[in-house]
């Protein structure tokens, strides 16, 4: 199962809403008007038991739902009861990124994650595809940890003009 944020329009101004695609039933579900707190699409991961996702500064982060309440009291009281956590240690740095596009997250089961990104190479125009497999847990202090991480670069044509890489698993 997989997340996304949903930017709405109201009367009194946007809105956040955070929707849930069940992909054995293959049916988007609406969780109420607030946002998880990370950037674009997330993952649930069982083992965590929590939803996994990344910031723009190259954090990754879980959170914990307490509450499934989709009214408008609902909807405040759950961005208080939103549990997360953020890993000390950054996956990629914005400086490195060589396009508009940021990285993206798969999920891959058991706490397992690839990230795929597009980085500045050493030639001025050159590219690079880095793909960084790693795990989550948390630590007994509560703490987010990576662990098992490893990345693996290979150059992108610098006669591409648009390449926007995008992680997907099956």
């Amino acid at each position: 199962m997989s997340a996304f944020q949903r930017p709405c329009r109201r009367a009194g101004g946007p809105c956040a809403r955070t929707f849930s695609f069940n992909s054995g039933d293959g049916e988007w579900r609406c969780h109420g008007e607030w946002a998880l707190p990370f950037n674009g699409q997330g993952y649930y991961d069982g083992d965590l038991d929590a939803w996994v996702g990344l910031e723009k500064d190259g954090h990754i982060g879980t959170c914990r739902v307490v509450s499934r309440s989709s009214t408008a009291v609902g909807a405040l009281a759950m961005q208080q009861q939103l549990d997360w956590k953020m890993a000390k240690d950054k996956l990629w740095s914005e400086g490195q990124q060589a396009v508009d596009h940021g990285p993206t997250l798969t999920a891959m089961g058991n706490a397992r994650f690839c990230l795929l990104d597009c980085v500045k190479g050493m030639e001025s125009h050159g590219r690079m595809l880095r793909v960084t497999t790693f795990r989550l847990r948390h630590s007994r202090k509560g703490e987010l940890e990576i662990y098992d991480r490893s990345t693996r670069s290979c150059p992108v044509s610098k006669h591409l003009r648009c390449f926007s890489p995008v992680a997907f698993w099956m």
